[in-house]
């Protein structure tokens, strides 16, 4: 029998062994950065605050940014990543825009592992995306008490 505390990864380490080109999006089902950088630490990955690193010092002009800035981040790091907070971007663009960086993205070659969390756009994914673990709330371990006081990160 499989340990409850590891078992939550089989869908994330599954996805991590499929076959073929493009990044690889966990969809969780609540905003965890806890549990986004538990991932990037287990599967020895860098974990990537794309809010901090880019967006925040944009200030108030941080929606002007392209979508594009998100590859670009991606190439400057060079190596595997999990790419937290993509989604802050995404929510500055309108929904085709989104639909259709998620379907070029879900297909990009690196030559490297690259991890995106999704909570609010995982139903924008392309459909038959096969590189998607998506996790359930009952699955994950819990919150710890600190976090929850601090409004999950």
């Amino acid at each position: 029998m499989a340990d409850f505390e590891t078992t939550w990864l089989e869908p994330i380490h599954k996805v991590m062994r499929a076959e073929g080109p493009g990044p690889r999006f966990v969809v969780l089902p609540t905003y965890r950065p806890d549990i986004v950088e538990q991932i990037a630490a287990i599967l020895g990955l860098e974990f990537v605050d794309f809010r901090v690193l880019e967006m925040a010092p944009h200030g108030w002009q941080a929606s002007r940014l392209p979508l594009f800035a998100l590859y670009e981040v991606i190439a400057n790091i060079g190596r595997g990543l999990v790419l937290h907070n993509a989604e802050a971007l995404l929510a500055t663009k309108d929904k085709t825009e989104r639909v259709r960086w998620l379907e070029n993205f879900a297909v990009a070659q690196w030559s490297w592992p690259v991890v995106v969390p999704l909570t609010l756009y995982a139903d924008e994914l392309p459909a038959g995306s096969v590189h998607v673990a998506r996790l359930r709330n009952e699955d994950l371990p819990a919150e710890s008490w600190l976090l929850r006081m601090r409004g999950g990160g």
